[in-house]
């Protein structure tokens, strides 16, 4: 239980709230390792973006989601992946 909430306080303090739950949509789909997300949103998964967890990928075609706003497709690394199983296995995360 300590190391879970050691876990919880590095996760919380590292990274903001769309990126928790881009940790968690893949901790919850251990099968996926992308996620399209509304385009112009790289500002808010910087960090995961910066330690090598999620990558942006080229984009799939011009496809519209409303005026003005595309989706954009992100890759978990493999670094990414090792995050979250170790974070589900309660394993210590460190401060990355």
């Amino acid at each position: 239980m300590k190391q879970y909430k050691a876990n919880l306080s590095v996760i919380s303090q590292r990274y903001g709230d769309l990126e928790r739950r881009v940790l968690l949509h893949f901790a919850d789909r251990p099968d996926k390792d992308t996620i399209d997300l509304l385009g112009n949103l790289e500002i808010l998964l910087m960090y995961l973006i910066r330690d090598g967890f999620l990558e942006p990928l080229p984009r799939k075609s011009a496809m519209f989601v409303t005026p003005g706003m595309m989706e954009q497709p992100y890759r978990l690394t493999a670094e990414g992946r090792a995050f979250v199983q170790r974070w589900l296995a309660a394993e210590p995360l460190g401060s990355s």
